[in-house]
């Protein structure tokens, strides 16, 4: 059984190529220290959470692979959206999403 070909009109959409994105422009820093922000207000409401206690240790580590904070918010994110979902913080999960979104 032969293949049809494929045209290059099924690959690319009409609006030009969906590849490619550049990060020109995005505030890494900035989309990171937000979320880092929320989880701060998630201490002050819960001092004694484990999780956040992890994420300070990872975060201060002097052995081993040190891991800077995109790196580290990336490897803990579904952990991260979990404590978010469980204060029912609306405003963190949006600046979350915005993070895996332009920086992950």
């Amino acid at each position: 059984m032969a293949l049809a070909p494929i045209s290059l009109n099924q690959i690319q959409p009409a609006g030009g190529p969906d590849r490619y994105v550049s990060f020109r422009d995005i505030d890494f820093d900035g989309n990171v220290k937000r979320v880092l922000d929320h989880i701060e207000r998630h201490r002050q409401r819960d001092p004694g959470n484990r999780f956040i206690a992890y994420l300070d240790k990872q975060r201060n580590s002097t052995r081993g692979a040190r891991r800077d904070d995109l790196l580290l918010l990336h490897s803990l994110a579904n952990a991260v959206r979990d404590l978010f979902e469980a204060g029912d913080d609306e405003a963190a999960l949006d600046d979350l999403d915005r993070l895996e979104r332009e920086c992950f």
